[in-house]
């Protein structure tokens, strides 16, 4: 009976630990799965979460850190900001920059005072002034290309609209000079008068065109005497008025033609230049008035007299009169008012 009874134990013992054998490699096998699905899946997706997380915020720090009101503009930007349509103030103003420069820099200027301010133009027409009075020359250098040389090139830098009707612009105008090139860096500044953006000053290394221009000019018509003044303008008529002026009119030739005319009027002469709209060409203009307000200007294309003329009277604000030709067979009636 005993032996019975152990007989059955081991059996029994046997038995169970059968069952354990049998178990243990179901459970491995399952156990190799799960960390076959962990390390091949789940582990590189929770990389690639990370990198696009990381992504995620270098990208909102470099958008917070852009300054909103400042553009850097190049020739391809606002190509491209023409083809699509979408022309901000900054683009606009780097629009009208390239043509301003494109034009005073090119072989066939246009007047010199065309784009500049009314402000700005003051101090133009003050400083031509005290170099007649003088004999003196201010003005040293060329305006636009700020250096000696040849075929000089304009870069936009950046742009920034400080508010609705003044801007300014870093720009780099650069020159061929013999065989080497000279640049320099300017500040332009630019303000919104009768729609357009015309240049107010441009700033150098040197501080204030504008404003050192016009203190050169103050002090040598300071320190010419009252009498030297006077013997120097002597065959001038008095009462002709110094000005610059900016003009929109209309002549009466065949269909209605508008034109934009520029004056600069200085004791007696005339000098500016006007352009037809539509023309796209642009004329110089020089000629006189006298006392009583009647001017006589010639036009002339590329320095060569086209052998036509305006002739009429400044009265006031107007500048009414006939556009003629030289040989007297041809003659337009025209109006053009001060803007």
């Amino acid at each position: 009976m005993e032996d019975a009874e152990k007989m059955h134990g081991k059996e029994g013992e046997k038995e169970g630990r059968r069952l354990i054998l049998e178990e243990r490699p179901d459970y491995y096998v399952r156990k190799s799965k799960r960390a076959f699905w962990t390390r091949c899946i789940l582990f590189p997706l929770a990389c690639i979460a990370m990198v696009f997380a990381v992504y995620r915020v270098v990208c909102f720090i470099n958008n917070d850190r852009q300054a909103p009101d400042k553009v850097d503009v190049s020739n391809s930007l606002v190509s491209h900001a023409m083809a699509q349509g979408e022309i901000g103030k900054e683009e606009e103003v780097a629009i009208r920059l390239e043509k301003i420069y494109d034009e005073m820099l090119g072989d066939s200027r246009p007047y010199a005072f065309t784009y500049l301010s009314s402000d700005f133009r003051r101090v133009m027409l003050d400083v031509l002034k005290a170099e007649q009075e003088s004999g003196s020359t201010i003005l040293d250098h060329d305006l636009w290309a700020r250096k000696a040389g040849s075929h000089h090139t304009m870069r936009i830098k950046s742009v920034t609209a400080a508010t609705e009707d003044r801007a300014s612009a870093e720009v780099m105008v650069q020159g061929m000079l013999g065989h080497y090139s000279n640049q320099e860096s300017l500040m332009v500044m630019l303000l919104m008068e009768h729609g357009q953006w015309m240049v107010d000053d441009i700033l150098t290394s040197s501080g204030s065109e504008k404003g050192m221009l016009g203190q050169k000019a103050e002090e040598v018509l300071s320190t010419l005497s009252e009498q030297e003044r006077v013997e120097h303008r002597e065959d001038v008529r008095r009462d002709v008025p110094w000005n610059a002026l900016r003009l929109r009119g209309s002549m009466s030739e065949g269909n209605s033609k508008a034109f934009n005319m520029y004056l600069a009027i200085s004791e007696g002469n005339v000098e500016g230049e006007y352009d037809v709209d539509g023309d796209g060409a642009r004329y110089a203009l020089s000629g006189e008035i006298d006392g009583e307000g009647v001017m006589v200007l010639r036009e002339y294309k590329n320095g060569v007299s086209s052998g036509r003329f305006f002739e009429g009277r400044l009265e006031g604000s107007t500048f009414v009169g006939q556009y003629k030709n030289s040989l007297g067979t041809s003659a337009s009636d025209f109006r053009a008012t001060v803007e």
